[in-house]
């Protein structure tokens, strides 16, 4: 048997953040939590998603098993997820039962799971691809207030189609240009809420629309992880903190883009 008892906010959320990326994903649940990666339809970036058994408020998973679910189908049901909700997830053991049970309750109005919203769902068979994570050491790496992220890649993407991100020593740069308009942003580790590292400078191109979906992460996370080599596909990841205690968590969400290079 499988399931699980999630905050509904931030369920919603992660959905809401994966939509314009994926349209279908396979929720792979083991003992140990449950993973997802999956690839845009361009090939371009890749998700990778680790939430572990302790950031749920409860979680068991007796017999590993995958949950094939559309991304859109999902958020036309999470659309009743309130302030206070609390998701419930539920599966039987049985191959031949390809059904997700799903319990919405609202903790402002309801006072127990018998009072949820009850849901069942047929789940789909979401293609499968073998995905190689890339496993580098990135020579820059720079954290920062996810927000400000955010803020600043969608200013960038109103200008320009592509990002140049920079980094040397104790700064990263963002630079775009557009029609007769060219818009720099340097971040520094002297400024409130930077932290940069740096032992190779390393400048590579993005799509910008890659960073402002990428973004839409900072409601899940207060900070962003922004990793940078050579030749390698960038990487911004989301930390995850534990629900209930507010502590760092293994749990992450990261998106992985390839460099520029032609058109994408």
């Amino acid at each position: 048997m499988f399931e699980c008892r999630i905050d509904g906010q931030f369920f919603k959320k992660l959905f809401e953040t994966l939509k314009d990326i994926c349209t279908e994903v396979n929720l792979e649940c083991d003992e140990n939590g449950i993973k997802m990666q999956s690839m845009d339809c361009s090939h371009v970036s890749l998700v990778d998603l680790n939430i572990v058994s302790d950031f749920f408020q409860h979680y068991r998973c007796d017999k590993n098993c995958v949950l094939g679910i559309s991304i859109n189908f999902m958020l036309k049901i999470l659309a009743v997820i309130k302030e206070k909700s609390t998701v419930f997830l539920f599966k039987e053991d049985n191959e031949n039962d390809a059904v997700l049970n799903i319990g919405i309750i609202d903790e402002e109005e309801q006072s127990s799971a018998d009072d949820s919203l009850e849901i069942q769902v047929k789940l789909i068979n979401a293609q499968k691809e073998h995905l190689e994570i890339p496993q580098s050491e990135y020579h820059c790496q720079c954290t920062m207030k996810s927000k400000k992220f955010q803020e600043f890649t969608k200013y960038l993407n109103s200008i320009g189609d592509n990002v140049s991100i920079s980094m040397k020593k104790d700064a990263m740069i963002l630079s775009t240009t557009g029609s007769d308009i060219k818009v720099t942003k340097q971040f520094t580790n002297d400024m409130t809420d930077i932290s940069i590292a740096c032992t190779k400078s390393v400048s590579q191109e993005f799509a910008t629309r890659y960073l402002v979906m990428f973004s839409r992460a900072s409601s899940l996370s207060d900070e962003v992880l922004i990793s940078l080599s050579p030749n390698i596909p960038i990487s911004i990841k989301f930390n995850f903190k534990q629900q209930l205690t507010d502590l760092q968590d293994p749990s992450h969400l990261t998106f992985f883009l390839a460099p520029k290079i032609g058109d994408y």
